[in-house]
């Protein structure tokens, strides 16, 4: 039943004892267990299924069994498809989304937890606003960028799939660093290595850095598509 919990997007163990009905120790104890043998993997408070395709068939199959034990096998089967067809449908929606859109969607559901990313730790706040922005850089060159306000600080983006240079950084701390009442905190989201020029002038500034493996983690524990190239 844990893994039936994990599965319908219950990830803490404050968010399975109702669902269980037992205790938080005993199910502390058997999510143990399951990261003991490998099925699961924690992360922060959080616990999702190591293999995706397992967490698949534990939801659409397995729970299905149990709760439709009556149900004819062709019945069962074409309820199978049509989930299956609803769930690509979902998962091309998402996957056709441009980048930003989806940086935005994943940042809506941070809460506050602390998770770990590639052996740091982050303290991801809850987000009332996420918003796409724009700045005006030299020669007229724009750079795409996301505002996310938090209730005690105020957070800037710069996601791209492509190249992120050292002007881009200057860019960002040029417009903003005069302008915010709050404290800002800078994110480069990038799905290409930076330059060393360019990693060094964010990491003096104070930068936060995330990579597609550390991206793609984020998107797992807060069961999003991956990031596919």
């Amino acid at each position: 039943m844990i893994l039936i919990s994990l599965s319908n997007w219950k990830f803490k163990v404050d968010e399975i004892v109702p669902a269980l009905g037992i205790t938080k120790s005993q199910v502390s104890l058997k999510l143990a267990r399951l990261i003991e043998q490998g099925v699961v993997v924690k992360n922060g408070n959080y616990h999702y299924f190591r293999d995706k395709l397992f967490k698949y068939w534990v939801k659409y199959v397995f729970q299905k069994r149990l709760k439709d034990v009556e149900l004819a096998p062709d019945k069962r089967r074409r309820q199978f498809n049509e989930e299956f067809m609803a769930g690509m449908e979902d998962f091309n929606v998402t996957t056709r989304q441009d980048f930003s859109s989806r940086i935005i969607d994943l940042f809506y559901c941070f809460d506050n937890a602390l998770l770990n990313l590639n052996g740091r730790k982050y303290r991801l706040p809850v987000f009332h606003e996420v918003i796409p922005c724009r700045f005006h850089g030299e020669q007229g060159r724009g750079i795409d960028a996301i505002k996310a306000c938090a209730a005690d600080a105020v957070w800037y983006i710069v996601s791209k799939t492509e190249f992120v240079g050292e002007n881009d950084v200057n860019t960002i701390l040029h417009e903003t660093k005069q302008g915010e009442s709050k404290p800002v905190r800078y994110l480069i989201i990038s799905l290409q290595d930076l330059d060393e020029n360019t990693r060094l002038k964010a990491l003096q500034e104070r930068f936060w850095i995330w990579n597609e493996q550390e991206l793609n983690t984020l998107l797992t524990l807060f069961d999003k598509p991956y990031i596919v190239r």
